[in-house]
C-alpha cells in the first residue's frame, strides 16, 4: 500500500475548532484520512503552541479549545473506561480528571497532561450514568469511586 503524502499549501492556515473539526483557511477538511492524520500528528511546538508534523513538513495550528478529542468510549462504569481519541489513540480514563462546564463541555486530562474534550456521543454515554448528589451536585461512579461534577 502506497504511503499518503500530505503537502501543505503555502500560506495555509490550519485550525482545530472546538468541535474537533479541522479547517484549512476556514473551510472544513472533509477527507477522513487527512483529518485522522492531522489528529495523530498534532504536537506542541517550541513556543508552546501546536503544529502538525507529517514527515519533514510542519504547519502551525490554531487550536480553539482543546488539542485532543474523545471520539468514543470502551468499557463500562464498573470496570472503567478506555478513551478512544480522534486519530485512534486509546487511553484509560482517569475519572478524577473529569471536569464539566455547562451547557456541554466535558473534558478530562490525559496521561501527557493535555486536555481532551468529549465529543457528543461519548459525552452523552458517560453522562447517562450521572446521579444527583445534592443541590447543584452531580456524580458518576467509575470503578467503585465517586467522581463529583458540579452543575
Amino acid at each position: 500500500m502506497a504511503e499518503t503524502r500530505v503537502i501543505f499549501m503555502d500560506l495555509e492556515e490550519l485550525t482545530l475548532d472546538r468541535a474537533g473539526v479541522w479547517r484549512s483557511n476556514g473551510e472544513e477538511i472533509t477527507h477522513a484520512r487527512t483529518a485522522e492524520a492531522f489528529h495523530r500528528n498534532l504536537e506542541r511546538d517550541v513556543s508552546g503552541g501546536w503544529r502538525v508534523r507529517i514527515g519533514s513538513e510542519t504547519r502551525p495550528v490554531k487550536v480553539e479549545d482543546t488539542p485532543r478529542f474523545v471520539a468514543s468510549l470502551e468499557g463500562d462504569s464498573r470496570k472503567g473506561f478506555t478513551l478512544v481519541l480522534c486519530g485512534g489513540v486509546r487511553e484509560k480514563l482517569d475519572g478524577g480528571t473529569l471536569t464539566h462546564r455547562p451547557p456541554d463541555r466535558l473534558c478530562c486530562r490525559l496521561s501527557d497532561g493535555t486536555e481532551a474534550r468529549f465529543l457528543r456521543a461519548p459525552y452523552h454515554l458517560l453522562l447517562s450514568e450521572l446521579s444527583e448528589g445534592g443541590p447543584g451536585e452531580y456524580a458518576l461512579e467509575i470503578e467503585g469511586k465517586k467522581v463529583r461534577l458540579s452543575r
